[in-house]
């Protein structure tokens, strides 16, 4: 019988904004099953990933490092949108990792 692997990664989201970091982490399809202000805990089948403010996010999950690699991505995506609603500005995404923001 195959043995599962499961693989823990650090990202260094020491400073994240929890709520940017909440809607990433939805967005990648995760569960949040536990937020306060200086940790979140969400989770699927396959993966569980745990932040804690000052502390950094540990991902452990069966999917290999693919997990970490979109939470950063998806985290870097969900920062330029939450700055631009803050700041009333207006963005257009023209790729999956490119985005043009214009002042309203």
């Amino acid at each position: 019988m195959p043995c599962d692997t499961i693989t823990t990664t650090k990202l260094d989201l020491k400073k994240a904004n929890a709520d940017v970091l909440e809607m990433a982490l939805i967005k990648l399809g995760l569960v949040l099953t536990h937020k306060s202000a200086t940790r979140i805990v969400a989770q699927d089948l396959n993966t569980t990933v745990i932040w804690e403010a000052g502390k950094g996010t540990t991902v452990k999950s069966s999917r290999g490092s693919t997990v970490s690699e979109n939470l950063q991505q998806e985290y870097s995506r969900q920062a330029v949108q939450w700055v631009a609603k803050k700041s009333g500005w207006q963005v257009k995404q023209e790729s999956e990792n490119m985005f043009a923001i214009q002042k309203r």
